[in-house]
């Protein structure tokens, strides 16, 4: 759910993602999670580039980029706050206060998001048979025998957590 395919090409690492022209990811290659880790509360705009832009940016520019440009404090002012609640204990909260005018503000904006994702085997039986068996036996099927794994029954957990806190001063 969190890797995105660009022109053909997947891999999160293949392509740039900058908040008001400064890099968010790693020039490293190192793989970037972005499925619920930025808010959209206090975006004013989206710039995507679409196609290699290596030459100019770097590796990580290979089938693109994406520029996320934010509101300045004078442009968002107040305090504004989102909060909801959903399925699997998932919970999402966005804050976000502006302050100042055009010659100084100030913006600050965060987010936390929990879920507890679904028990994949209730809503996919017959793809988790596996699991479904371990749960019940305690004994795993590997290369068509049966493995009794010392460390016993582990519980299915696929929890997803993510939090940010991003501020911006602007001085003209």
């Amino acid at each position: 759910k969190d890797i995105f395919t660009i022109n053909g090409v997947s891999g999160n690492d293949k392509f740039l993602l900058l908040i008001d022209g400064i890099r968010a990811n790693i020039s490293t290659g190192t793989k970037l999670t972005i499925d619920q880790s930025y808010t959209m509360e206090n975006v004013k705009q989206v710039e995507i580039i679409l196609g290699p832009a290596s030459s100019l940016y770097g590796a990580d520019a290979f089938t693109g980029i994406v520029n996320i440009i934010t509101n300045k404090g004078y442009e968002n002012k107040g305090f504004k706050a989102k909060l909801s609640y959903g399925m699997f204990d998932t919970r999402d909260v966005s804050v976000n206060f502006g302050t100042g005018k055009e010659d100084l503000s100030f913006v600050v904006t965060g987010k936390y998001y929990h879920s507890d994702e679904p028990f994949m085997p209730t809503y996919y039986p017959k793809e988790y048979e596996g699991y479904t068996f371990y749960q019940q036996t305690g004994n795993m099927l590997m290369f068509g025998d049966t493995v009794k794994p010392e460390f016993g029954i582990i519980p299915w957990a696929t929890p997803t957590d993510a939090y940010t806190i991003r501020t911006k001063f602007n001085i003209k």
